[in-house]
């Protein structure tokens, strides 16, 4: 009879890259036995690894495929390895709009990309190995806005950002100054301050704020909670669609947001990638 383990010695054998052939079907076992445990973040964990080292695990890759699944890993997966439920299943987590890549979001990613295209504003507080810019390039490829604002806390993030949407060249231009000339679709991408530059001159129809935690004023950094409370409330005057970005916050202060605009606040811990300590 194979062995039961619970998560954490599972976890502890793979960190120690243990997983041999006499051991591989006992910890297989063990995680069918624990996929209903509540401690979801902690199991994620265990599945990443295992995905990790699927190679030690021989005639079980089916199994691993069906754990991945489970938990909403779907951009592990391989569609010509699913049946027809989970190919099913993987399809719904595809995203629509046209980009280069075969995208598939895993499972928090497609609630958040369903929220933003039925119209909700989203405040989202997750890792920083969620995949957040994801979500926003792929909802820049549904082309539904004509002008899009991308609120960036430094000039770095400005460059990066810039130079990944540059694949949407030929449908908006992208804007990273305020002097620049503006066309009939538009994305700006911008720091707070520049971003009040422009936004009286554009009618903005969907804005992401970064670091949206920093609209709640602390006294490390006064100043710039305020910079970014004017240019958040200058872009909702103009009744775009919102997506604020942030870390792991525990909630949103909601006397910060106006009693007449609906929020659908986000918190999650799922990850994608494992993060030694």
């Amino acid at each position: 009879m194979a062995e039961n383990l619970n998560l954490l010695e599972i976890n502890n054998m793979l960190r120690q890259n243990a997983i041999n052939p006499q051991n591989a079907f006992s910890v297989i076992k063990s995680i069918a036995n624990n996929l209903n445990q509540k401690n979801e973040f902690y199991l994620q964990e265990v599945i990443l690894r295992v995905i990790e080292q699927r190679e030690m695990f021989g005639n079980y890759q089916a199994i691993i495929n069906d754990f991945a699944r489970e938990i909403g890993l779907f951009p592990y997966l391989d569609p010509k390895e699913l049946n027809l439920a989970d190919k099913i299943a993987y399809e719904f987590h595809r995203p629509d709009g046209v980009l280069q890549e075969n995208i598939v979001f895993h499972r928090a990613q497609a609630r958040v990309y369903f929220e933003l295209l039925d119209g909700k504003n989203v405040i989202l507080s997750a890792p920083t190995s969620f995949g957040k810019s994801l979500v926003i390039d792929t909802i820049i490829a549904t082309e539904r806005f004509k002008n899009i604002a991308i609120v960036l806390p430094t000039i770095a993030l400005i460059d990066e950002t810039r130079k990944r949407l540059s694949r949407f060249r030929d449908r908006y231009k992208i804007i990273t100054h305020s002097t620049q000339s503006v066309s009939d679709r538009n994305i700006f991408v911008l720091t707070q301050e520049r971003v009040m530059e422009i936004v009286n001159e554009v009618d903005v129809d969907f804005f992401v704020i970064d670091e949206f935690y920093k609209i709640q004023p602390t006294p490390q950094d006064q100043e710039r909670s305020i910079i970014i409370n004017q240019a958040f409330y200058k872009l909702l005057k103009k009744g775009g669609q919102f997506y604020l970005l942030g870390p792991n916050i525990e909630n949103i202060n909601s006397k910060v947001f106006p009693e007449n605009v609906e929020i659908n606040f986000i918190k999650t811990d799922y990850k994608t990638v494992i993060t030694e300590k």
